[in-house]
């Protein structure tokens, strides 16, 4: 998961910063240049008492800008170059006291720009020893005012896993282990569009589903996922007795891996194409299936 710079560099912390124009070179400043901008960055928090791992700050201040700025438009090289002015120009004092530089804000108006959400907090629960497994975890103060939310609740066990967008159910799976997911985990199933992962999930235009559910004592079903963002094809192919279904995950045609569970995918075809539950088997990351 990408790093968030107030993490990394102590005296980076969010708070108010009056608008200025982005500097002209903040394209160059992204690129070729970036290496030596936080090296001289990282010895003025230093020299403020700031940093105590000069080398590991030059990393991840680098690697901070190129995952949340870089190659994301002139709205985002612009919060860029704004964060950099302030930065640079900022006294020690100012830098130390933990209102400096709106890097909150500017985060969220970048990641906003390219169709991402930032959220502020997060929240969850986890009880598996010795009772029905569940789960409930969630993100809310998000920048686009959407409460996100993934539980996984009885009788069964394992249980059933929905997630949802503000109370809407948009997508659902059978956990196959009695593990919780991961924060990060249930973003990359629930195909939550959060700029923490750097990346929009790939949304399909078209999905295609066959088999059956259940019948006959075999749960059999292929689903695919087509004229997808990415310029992949994705598709899970399932096959085997209810308790013990194997599912085999494709991109391109091509079989990447497969996993067991109770159920499979096939049971979860009819909300969202199966989609959820084909990225919590198969590790995609793709967005709801819907209009």
């Amino acid at each position: 998961m990408k790093r968030t710079l107030s993490r990394l560099v102590p005296f980076l912390l969010p708070a108010c910063m009056v608008d200025t124009p982005a500097p002209e070179n903040a394209e160059d400043r992204l690129g070729a240049e970036l290496g030596s901008w936080c090296e001289s960055i990282c010895v003025k928090s230093d020299d403020c008492g700031g940093n105590d791992d000069p080398e590991a700050c030059v990393d991840a201040c680098v690697e901070y800008f190129r995952e949340t700025y870089s190659d994301q438009g002139d709205v985002c090289e612009e919060a860029a170059g704004r964060v950099m002015d302030c930065l640079e120009s900022a006294s020690c004092e100012v830098l130390t006291s933990g209102n400096a530089c709106n890097i909150t804000a500017e985060e969220t108006r970048c990641s906003g720009s390219v169709g991402l959400v930032a959220c502020q907090a997060s929240f969850g629960s986890a009880t598996a020893n010795g009772t029905p497994l569940q789960c409930e975890m969630g993100f809310d103060e998000c920048s686009d005012g959407k409460t996100y939310r993934l539980t996984c609740s009885g009788p069964g066990d394992p249980p059933d896993c929905t997630c949802t967008t503000d109370g809407v159910v948009t997508g659902r799976f059978e956990p196959s282990r009695r593990e919780c997911p991961f924060p990060e985990e249930a973003s990359q199933i629930c195909g939550w569009p959060f700029s923490e992962r750097g990346h929009r999930p790939t949304t399909c235009q078209g999905a295609a589903s066959s088999g059956v559910a259940g019948g006959a004592g075999v749960n059999e079903c292929e689903i695919s996922f087509g004229d997808c963002s990415d310029g992949n094809e994705y598709a899970v192919d399932c096959a085997g007795p209810p308790g013990a279904v194997l599912c085999t995950c494709e991109v391109n045609g091509v079989p990447l891996g497969s996993f067991e569970s109770a159920a499979g995918i096939c049971d979860h075809a009819d909300l969202d194409n199966g989609s959820t539950a084909a990225n919590y088997g198969c590790g995609f990351n793709l967005a709801p299936f819907g209009p």
